[in-house]
């Protein structure tokens, strides 16, 4: 049987993230699985038909939330999961990481 559960958190906020990870350890038992689907980009061209450059802050910021905010859920699952008792097969769980 499976049983999924979402819940929202901001991926950069740490605190956010080991909340959503203790409701789930509160209803369900244990975390197993870590689905980052975290993604944001702007569709802007490197240099503008103004030669106006694609702004830098706004690229940082599509790095930052998408490899530090995933990277964020990894390690603070993947904590979660290394203390969880094995299943049969010897596993503790998975991460899937997307990309858009």
């Amino acid at each position: 049987m499976f049983v999924l559960c979402f819940d929202v958190c901001l991926v950069l906020r740490w605190l956010q993230v080991t909340a959503a990870l203790d409701d789930i350890e509160k209803n369900f038992g244990t975390v197993n699985t870590a689905v980052n689907c975290a993604g944001i980009a702007w569709a802007i061209k490197v240099l503008g038909r103004d030669n106006a450059p694609h702004d830098l802050d706004k690229f940082a910021t599509t790095l930052t939330v998408n490899t530090v905010g995933s990277f964020n859920i990894i390690r603070l699952a993947t904590e979660r999961m290394a203390a969880a008792e094995a299943d049969e097969r010897g596993e503790r769980g998975v991460v899937v990481n997307t990309a858009r």
